[in-house]
Parts: structure tokens; sequence; C-alpha cells
């Protein structure tokens, strides 16, 4: 089965203007804002080749592993596209990132020019750091993250900031917006949905949303009058983080390799010359996980949902988690520590969190071996 790193391999000597800009393309534009573009990518244009080599000119090969434990193969498309004609003239701009432990916010968003003028604002999803799950947690409860506010205000300054063009021989000015596309993998595709819904006087400038296998919004946020024509969710067909919390956009089931968890990885994703392999339907096991994560903390009451996700973060403080990394040296025995730890648990309370530690353990094992190897 073919990926997306034999993807830009294959195509790496095939120009847009022959073979189209793409869905799978698309998804190449979101796997980039994983990368810290910091010193590298800042307000004005930087060639994609360029940002590429100089990003790996900085760290080393276990460097490189430890920051992409859930997504090995990052570093090898990173590499990729260092040199090829189809991705040669994609340019990066305005990077931006926010990090903070004490504010839980994980955030950062780049805008890739393509050939033909066309702006992707593409915001990451979760990185390696705890903060950035914690916060995925806070969403099961929350309607406004601060990272929210972050990629909706993105998109304002973006438009805003587009420049005026002279015309009649200089003597007038107009803008002339280009076309543009929101995208994001995991969070940041619940980011790039967010920016799009909540800046309804701007939808008019974007062209479409693409979300890769992005979570949905807690209850009460959505009103009923949204337009969710122009959003699209690709899930690959063992999904349980793209179908998580409540969701109105139009979905596109994907084939891909591994099971469970595993197939959050971009990388495990099927893709033709031109476009994903696509699925019929979802899998049981994609139904079975939806349930067993429904039952264990979505289907709870708002104000019990926010208990549990602050006692699964203070587990992991307890535990000395503070990155993905940290999962391959976990173990039952230091879970038993942390929960003992956290006083004043009740008998529901406890089972809770052991289902929490099992279902980390269960899910995250495959993927942690593989980054080790």
């Amino acid at each position: 089965m073919e990926n997306l790193l034999n993807y830009v391999h294959l195509r790496r000597d095939i120009d847009f203007s022959i073979r189209p800009f793409n869905d799978v393309d698309m998804l190449v534009c979101a796997d980039l804002s994983y990368v810290d573009w910091d010193g590298i990518v800042e307000k004005d244009e930087v060639s994609l080749e360029k940002a590429c080599r100089k990003y790996l000119s900085l760290y080393s090969e276990e460097e490189l592993k430890s920051k992409y434990t859930f997504s090995m193969n990052l570093p090898h498309l990173i590499d990729a596209l260092q040199d090829t004609i189809r991705y040669g003239n994609i340019k990066l701009k305005n990077y931006k990132k926010v990090y903070s432990d004490e504010d839980v916010i994980q955030f950062s968003v780049v805008t890739l020019v393509l050939p033909d003028g066309s702006f992707v604002i593409s915001f990451s999803g979760t990185d390696g750091s705890i903060t950035g799950w914690k916060e995925n947690l806070m969403m099961t409860y929350s309607k406004d993250l601060p990272c929210q506010i972050l990629a909706k205000d993105y998109v304002k300054e973006t438009i805003a900031d587009i420049p005026e063009t002279s015309y009649l021989f200089g003597l007038k000015k107009k803008k002339v917006y280009p076309k543009m596309y929101l995208t994001g993998h995991s969070k940041g595709g619940n980011l790039a949905m967010y920016a799009y819904l909540k800046n309804p006087k701007l939808q008019g400038y974007i062209e479409g949303v693409k979300s890769f296998d992005g979570p949905g919004f807690a209850d009460g946020f959505w009103q009923g009058d949204e337009d969710v024509s122009k959003i699209t969710n690709y899930i690959p067909k063992d999904s349980i983080v793209g179908r998580v919390l409540d969701h109105r956009e139009q979905t596109k089931v994907m084939d891909a390799e591994g099971s469970g968890l595993v197939q959050h990885d971009t990388l495990m994703w099927s893709v033709d010359v031109k476009d994903f392999n696509y699925c019929d339907a979802l899998t049981k096991e994609s139904d079975d996980l939806l349930e067993y994560v429904n039952k264990l903390l979505m289907d709870r009451p708002l104000e019990e949902k926010e208990r549990y996700c602050h006692l699964i973060g203070e587990l992991f403080d307890r535990m000395e988690i503070y990155t993905i990394a940290d999962l391959t040296e976990f173990s039952f025995k230091q879970a038993l520590s942390g929960i003992k730890e956290i006083r004043q648990l009740n008998a529901e309370e406890i089972k809770f969190m052991f289902e929490v530690v099992k279902f980390i353990a269960v899910q995250s094992a495959p993927i942690l071996v593989k980054g080790r190897k």
C-alpha cells in the first residue's frame, strides 16, 4: 500500500501544472505545521526547500526521533521535500508558535503560498508534550480554548494583511484576495474548522477547510445555523480521534494500515496517484473504541467530565510524564503510585483512573515500540 511518503517520492518530478494540487498535497501541507519553524520561517516568505534544509541541519537523527515520537516518518518527509519540482516553488511565511504550561496552550501555525498564489493556512495538531494532551482533554468540556481563539485571530489577521495592488496605471488600489484554504491534522483540524466557523463574515474568502482526523466540538458549540458546506473531515477506517465530540461536517473514510490509534498517524493512510483510497464504511474496531471512550468519559455530565479530565492531568504530573516520549518508561507500578498520591478519590474515580491507564497502555504501545526502532 502506498503512503504519503511514497506519494511525495513518486510525484517529486511532476509539476502542479501537470498534476494539479489535490487533497494528498493538502495533507503534506497539514503535516508541515508540526515542524518547529521557529527562527527559520518568520513574517517574510522563504522557500519550502530552503526551510527544510535549514531545519534538518539543526538537529541530529536522535533529536528528531525524540521530537516526533508519534510520527517517526515526519523527518523523512521533511528530507524528501528538500529537492522536488512539485513542491519546489512553495513558500512558507508567518509562522507563529505559542506554548505555555501554565495556561495550557500548545499552538503553532504556518501559511504556505502555492505556486498559483493560493494560501494554505496549516494548524498544528498535538505535539509530544503532555501540555498538548491536557489541552485536548479541555476540548471535551470547553467551547472556546485559547488555542482556538488564536486560530480564529490568525485567519482574521492573514486576510486583513492582504496588501492592496494598484490598477488603472496606479491611480487606484484594491485588495485582490488569493484562494485560501484552512487545514490541519488532529487538533489542527479542529482549529481549522473553528477558525472558519467563528469568522462567518470572512467565509467568502475561504475556498475550503480540510480537517484530517480532527475531533469535533464540546456540547453546546453548534448553534444550528452554521455553514459546513466547505468543511470536510478525512478519517481513517479505524478512526477514534476524528469521531469524538460533536460533528456536523462532511466525512470521508480512508483505507489505512495498522489498527486503532496507530491509524491516527498520517503516514499510515493509503494514497493513490491523485487521491486517498477510500472505504465504504468505518470498521467495527472504530465503533467499539468510540463506544468505549464515550462510556469512559464523553457521555459524562459536563462538570464530572471536567473533573475527570483534571484527574488525568494530575495523574500525568504525579507520574512525572511531561512528554509522550516519557511513556516509553511507563509502568503500571508507576501509575498505581501516581493514583495513590491523588488524595480523596472515591471508588468510581479510582476505577476511572485505572481504565485510563489501561487505555493509554494498550493504544500507545504499538506506536511507542515503533518509535524506539
